[in-house]
């Protein structure tokens, strides 16, 4: 009797187990779903004023399983930053660092005083000093560096102060194919062969006292008084949603913050804007905190550029190297860093033809991609963040590129370098939850004014089997809702049986 009841509850625990996985496979979707909900999609009145191009492709069967209008050539705006992230660690490999030397020129004479300077010498490097890895190495232990050696070398004082060396990248900080209005903002500060703190600034703004009247600049970090913000933002009673920005470039140190605000409260806006000449600002820091160290430096008079790469009476102290190539990117596709990928496009420039040189490097990776993988002239590269409203490729040669860069130098799986968007990025909050814990869709997005794309890999058990893209330009309508709508679909693939 005691066996038979074992017995039944054995089988009543094997039927239950059956019938979950049978209502968890109804959960699946068949392609012939899929193509129902994506026609649903396209026609939806949300695109009726946008162009929209789509392409998910099946890379195991190599079969596009859904297009529309994927011949089409659009702005993928950020999305681009996969073509420069991907070229750079298929060629350099996961582990590369950019590397900044410490050097002295000059010589040592009476009572420990060093009659020259103290050089860096800029190799590029994107996170040189940020405030946002943790793996970047911070000010206070090149600080430490640089005092251990001259305690080593009995070393008290260096008359000539601080010079960058900054040869190694010669084109102007910012795109010439950028939009004015960006390049005040922190996202739009550039690069240049010596980066520091990310290129920011950081700013708080007061309410203004009355309505009307200037929100006045409350706080600037850091201040050295290199640069001037002007205020022009006025102070706005509605309650209304608002948006400051900053207007302003490389080549002056004047810049002006522009929009509406709040007024009457206590409140303090704070936002970032472009660091005016990251080499001065790292001079002006250092100097300031290797004189509390003990070691006396030159004042900024006897600071600069230093233009002359020749190696005579230059004593080398150490270097610096950044966190790996693969850190750095996963920054950049996660944070949409264009620092991070202007930099990248510039080391190829090094890599490929042996100089820095924008226009070149641009026009050779043009050539490159239309030769060895697109097969066409659909893609128009201009920058490598993806901030030019000039760059362009379809649909379709974006999914040729992702299948192509899948697997990266060392066997490295670049996918895993992409967001999970039910984690990470503005889709996160329109996702539903997820059905399937080994099923992620990892894509990076894009967008700046009218403007949304999304691109990347639908990947099951840690296998990227396809790749999607997604580019909508020319959308008229609130980005919230064209949101949701192409979250609305992506649930829907990750519900796809492949």
């Amino acid at each position: 009797m005691l066996r038979s009841y074992k017995l039944k509850i054995i089988v009543f625990c094997f039927l239950s187990i059956l019938s979950a996985n049978v209502g968890l496979s109804q959960k699946d979707l068949s392609k012939r779903q899929l193509k129902k909900a994506f026609n649903e999609f396209i026609n939806d009145p949300v695109f009726k004023h946008a162009q929209l191009a789509v392409q998910f492709t099946d890379f195991e069967s190599r079969k596009i399983l859904l297009k529309q209008n994927e011949h089409k050539t659009l702005i993928p705006a950020s999305v681009i930053k996969l073509i420069t992230s991907a070229l750079l660690i298929d060629t350099l490999g996961p582990e590369f660092k950019f590397k900044t030397e410490i050097l002295l020129r000059g010589q040592v004479i009476d009572s420990g005083i060093f009659n020259g300077c103290l050089i860096f010498v800029g190799s590029g490097d994107p996170s040189f000093c940020s405030p946002y890895l943790k793996e970047a190495v911070q000010i206070d232990s090149i600080v430490q560096i640089i005092s251990n050696f001259c305690t080593k070398n009995g070393i008290k004082s260096i008359q000539g102060g601080i010079r960058i060396e900054n040869s190694y990248i010669n084109d102007p900080p910012e795109n010439p194919e950028w939009l004015y209005y960006d390049l005040g903002n922190y996202y739009g500060a550039g690069c240049s062969a010596f980066n520091f703190r990310e290129n920011e600034i950081s700013l708080g703004l007061s309410a203004a006292p009355q309505p009307g009247e200037i929100c006045p600049v409350a706080e600037i970090w850091p201040d050295y008084g290199l640069q001037k913000f002007h205020s022009e933002v006025r102070g706005n009673s509605s309650t209304e949603r608002t948006e400051v920005f900053v207007l302003g470039n490389s080549n002056s140190d004047q810049k002006w913050i522009r929009g509406k605000w709040k007024c009457c409260t206590q409140d303090t806006l704070f936002f970032r804007a472009a660091m005016h000449d990251p080499s001065l600002y790292f001079a002006k820091m250092l100097t300031e905190k290797l004189k509390l160290s003990g070691l006396e430096i030159g004042d900024m008079e006897g600071s600069g550029y230093e233009r002359d790469s020749n190696r005579a009476n230059k004593i080398y102290i150490g270097h610096i190297y950044s966190p790996p190539l693969h850190v750095l990117i996963q920054r950049a596709l996660y944070r949409s860093v264009n620092l991070y990928c202007e930099s990248f496009l510039h080391e190829l420039g090094s890599v490929y033809l042996k100089n820095t040189t924008r226009d070149s490097i641009l026009a050779y990776i043009d050539d490159k991609l239309s030769r060895e993988v697109f097969g066409d002239e659909a893609f128009e590269l201009e920058d490598g963040s993806g901030l030019s409203p000039k760059n362009f490729i379809s649909a379709e040669n974006m999914l040729k590129f992702l299948e192509r860069y899948r697997y990266c130098k060392d066997d490295l799986q670049y996918w895993k370098l992409l967001p999970d968007i039910h984690q990470s990025g503005a889709l996160k909050k329109y996702m539903s939850p997820k059905k399937n814990a080994h099923t992620a869709l990892h894509l990076k997005s894009g967008s700046m004014e009218r403007v949304r794309a999304y691109a990347g890999y639908l990947v099951k058990n840690q296998k990227p089997v396809a790749g999607i893209a997604i580019f909508v330009n020319n959308d008229p309508g609130k980005s919230e809702l064209l949101q949701k709508h192409i979250a609305k679909f992506l649930d829907k693939v990750m519900l796809l049986k492949l």
